[in-house]
């Protein structure tokens, strides 16, 4: 993770051997973008939790990731995780430049650090993909 601040931004470097060849590092690569929520009570856990599947999570696909989870951590501290898909990390670059600032403060409006809750970003790079659909990366 990221240190806990809202207003950092995680950069990331690519390179070709870190996907094991040039050939992997011309395919696009899935980004896992996550926000990790920190929070004094458990009924704030809860709205926050309400919110980002009851519309924040529908709009950052629009805005381009593939998918979005949410994760409710049983460890403590008391936190829960969105984690967003993206395609690539010019679609998460696009979605930082366009609509990530309206959407991150709309969540900071509605659920400021002044409540108590700490926020923590990271992005990271997909590497390998098992499933139905899956490819190695």
């Amino acid at each position: 993770m990221t240190d806990e601040t809202t207003h950092s931004q995680p950069e990331p470097q690519t390179r070709a051997s870190d996907s094991g060849s040039a050939r992997d590092a011309r395919r696009p690569q899935p980004m896992i973008y996550t926000v990790r929520c920190t929070f004094p009570r458990p009924e704030l856990r809860a709205e926050w939790i309400a919110w980002v599947v009851d519309g924040h999570a529908q709009e950052v696909v629009a805005a381009g990731a593939t998918s979005a989870d949410v994760v409710v951590l049983e460890e403590p501290p008391l936190s829960a995780d969105a984690r967003y898909t993206f395609p690539s990390r010019e679609a998460f670059d696009a979605y930082v430049a366009e609509d990530a600032p309206r959407l991150r403060g709309e969540g900071l409006a509605r659920f400021p650090p002044e409540l108590g809750l700490r926020y923590a970003r990271s992005l990271g790079l997909l590497r390998v993909l098992h499933g139905r659909d899956a490819t190695r990366c």
